[in-house]
């Protein structure tokens, strides 16, 4: 079985949906607003979000695995539910990884049809111990080997970390093969 998006699946009942509506607003009342906002803005660019936020997010609430399917660990929830946590979030002035890591890495990672590089990179985005995020290389972008003028220019990089842990890499190219998960290239 490949991995794949499934954009029509609704499974929350509206009751569930106002919960985690509800939810999300606490968690943001508690950890987020107006004077984290200042913070962050004030102390750019060495201030850094508080971890209580996203941590609250993903323990109490499991909001990392809202897209992730059931068999990579998430909860498959789909967008509407998505959709209630990105306007909580944004409500809150939440400043998460959220976006990066449970929506576009994600998204991209079960784009990707790769089931390898999902089971590897999709638990843990779904329990919030690893933050993703995406970025696209083009040719002649200043990324060695991957910025050459062959390079494709759909070339994606996703760099994840669990949460005050070391970085590590992740490079897939659809076009080439590639050592270490399918065609993911890992680098610590």
């Amino acid at each position: 079985m490949t991995a794949s998006l499934s954009p029509t699946r609704e499974v929350m009942s509206d009751e569930d949906l106002r919960t985690l509506r509800e939810g999300v607003r606490d968690v943001c009342t508690r950890h987020a607003g107006p004077d984290e906002a200042r913070r962050l803005l004030d102390g750019t660019p060495s201030a850094a979000p508080e971890p209580q936020l996203w941590n609250a997010l993903v323990a109490e609430l499991g909001v990392g695995g809202l897209l992730v399917p059931e068999r990579f660990g998430g909860v498959d929830a789909g967008w509407t539910a998505m959709r209630v946590v990105l306007e909580e979030l944004g409500r809150g002035l939440a400043a998460t990884p959220f976006v990066p890591s449970s929506v576009l890495a994600t998204t991209l990672l079960l784009a990707s049809g790769n089931d390898d590089a999902c089971e590897a990179f999709l638990p843990g985005i779904a329990e919030g111990s690893t933050v993703a995020t995406v970025a696209v290389v083009e040719a002649a972008g200043g990324w060695d080997d991957w910025a050459r003028a062959e390079a494709p220019g759909s070339t994606v990089a996703v760099q994840h970390s669990p949460l005050g842990g070391k970085w590590r890499s992740a490079f897939w190219d659809p076009w080439r093969s590639a050592p270490a998960i399918g065609r993911w290239r890992v680098f610590a």
